[in-house]
């Protein structure tokens, strides 16, 4: 982790092309680098060049760019605020969910049958090697070599808890749906 030196950057702010500044500091107790923690230290600094940024003026004229199909600042804040409360309830939402499938799966006592279990794993390995194959598209010796058995086998004995887990949960649900006589419409389903 870089991290500046505290101090340092105030005493910079505001030097000019070619000036130059001399200045002491000392090094923090709690510096990565123990050998520099408590050192006191002289600076010099000279600025050689600066950079300027020429930001547009912030009123209605930019709304558009800000955020595409808004025409004003207004309407780009209360855009950005409603997406931020839409990705805040989603996490919320996720939790929650989260936290009761959690919580069902503890609750169901059953021998997983070997042949689901297997089943399952599978689907979740092929799953993972699709997202994997997504990101950093594998070539055919790469794909073969995460497809055998072997490694198929390492993965579900690696994941045996979270496939345990996740089967605990779908038999926790299913049974909820059918006990309560649940049902999605295909427009959910879709969704």
């Amino acid at each position: 982790m870089v991290s500046v030196l505290p101090g340092f950057i105030d005493v910079i702010i505001g030097i000019q092309r070619g000036e130059t500044k001399s200045f002491p500091l000392v090094f923090p107790e709690s510096w990565q680098q123990e050998n520099l923690r408590g050192v006191h230290t002289q600076f010099t600094v000279e600025c050689k060049e600066l950079f300027y940024r020429d930001l547009l003026e912030l009123n209605d004229s930019i709304a558009d760019k800000l955020l595409p199909g808004c025409t004003d600042l207004k309407q780009v804040k209360e855009s950005l605020l409603q997406r931020c409360r839409e990705v805040e309830q989603t996490a919320r939402d996720q939790a929650t969910n989260n936290a009761i499938l959690d919580q069902l799966w503890k609750m169901v006592e059953i021998d997983i049958p070997q042949s689901l279990f297997e089943e399952q794993g599978r689907q979740l390995y092929g799953a993972k090697l699709l997202e994997i194959q997504a990101k950093m598209k594998l070539n055919e010796q790469q794909l073969a070599l995460l497809s055998s058995p072997k490694v198929v086998n390492e993965f579900l004995e690696n994941q045996k808890e979270n496939i345990t887990k996740l089967i605990k949960q779908n038999l926790a649900v299913g049974d909820i749906f059918k006990r309560e006589n649940l049902q999605f419409s295909s427009e959910e389903l879709v969704k």
